[in-house]
């Protein structure tokens, strides 16, 4: 039975706290898809542990495991083509250019408060002291790896971008080791391939960094660390502009503690490239 179905069914035979976590999931899965379990509770004014109950009447385990039901349940009615035409028919007031901006200032001013900057501080203290970074993204999350591959490599940092899949990207993963740090990149999906690497990193001892959209994901759930980035909503292709700018600031951090060896980098490369055009 869908999980749709099955909740339906329970309606009349609830409590009250129930009854307004029943009615809340009904009405707002995509936003439930993302949220904590207190998260939850608080929207619905119920205990932890009343959601928690509730999760375990439903039939799961873990509210980690309703949660992933719940996003896949998403995938399946929202697919790709159905979000290109979502975004593609969206209409904004002030003109599509005001409408797309705004959209991304929205975003941004909800999910600043998610932003821990003694989280953000310690990923960029341990990226300084790894032997290799290790940035993994597949799908559209290899623009945020390739962005922060080129800054990390201006400031002297040993990095392995993990953005082909199968063979190719084992075939880098088989050198980490518990010096290194792996930072694992996704959105709503999390491909096996990443899965394997953060088991992988795991195993070895190496301290794993997870920046991704959902709690319940596979990436944020197994990583040491996480920052939490959103898009947007799920029925719509979503800009990167947030994501974009959360890797900003881990760069930034980073930068503030690599300073000297970015501007002697700076220094060289200015040399080399007077050289090049003495010899035009």
């Amino acid at each position: 039975m869908e999980l749709e179905d099955c909740m339906k069914n329970m309606e009349g035979s609830l409590s009250p706290s129930q009854e307004k976590l029943l009615y809340f999931l009904l009405e707002n899965r995509e936003q439930a898809a993302v949220m904590t379990v207190q998260e939850l509770a608080d929207a619905c004014e119920v205990s932890i542990a009343t959601a928690s109950r509730f999760v375990k009447q439903l039939g799961f385990s873990s509210y980690g495991q309703f949660q992933e039901t719940l996003q896949r349940d998403m995938l399946k009615r929202i697919d790709t083509v159905q979000k290109i035409r979502n975004t593609a028919g969206k209409k904004g007031e002030g003109g599509f250019i005001h409408s797309a901006l705004n959209r991304d200032r929205t975003t941004m001013e909800l999910e600043e408060a998610g932003l821990k900057e003694e989280v953000i501080a310690e990923i960029a203290d341990r990226i300084c002291k790894a032997s290799c970074v290790y940035l993994a993204g597949l799908g559209s999350s290899r623009a945020l790896v390739d962005f922060l591959n080129y800054r990390f490599c201006w400031m002297g940092i040993p990095t392995r971008k993990l953005t082909a899949g199968g063979n190719e990207f084992m075939e880098q993963v088989v050198f980490l080791t518990e010096k290194d740090l792996l930072i694992s990149v996704g959105f709503r999906k999390t491909y096996r391939e990443i899965e394997i690497a953060m088991e992988y990193a795991k195993e070895k001892g190496a301290c794993t960094v997870g920046i991704g959209e959902s709690p319940a994901s596979g990436i944020m759930r197994k990583s040491s660390m996480v920052i939490p980035i959103k898009r947007g909503p799920e029925s719509e292709w979503n800009s990167l502009a947030y994501p974009m700018a959360v890797c900003n600031i881990l760069v930034r951090q980073v930068l503030e503690r690599r300073k000297d060896r970015a501007i002697y980098v700076a220094e060289e490369l200015q040399r080399l490239n007077s050289l090049l055009k003495e010899k035009e």
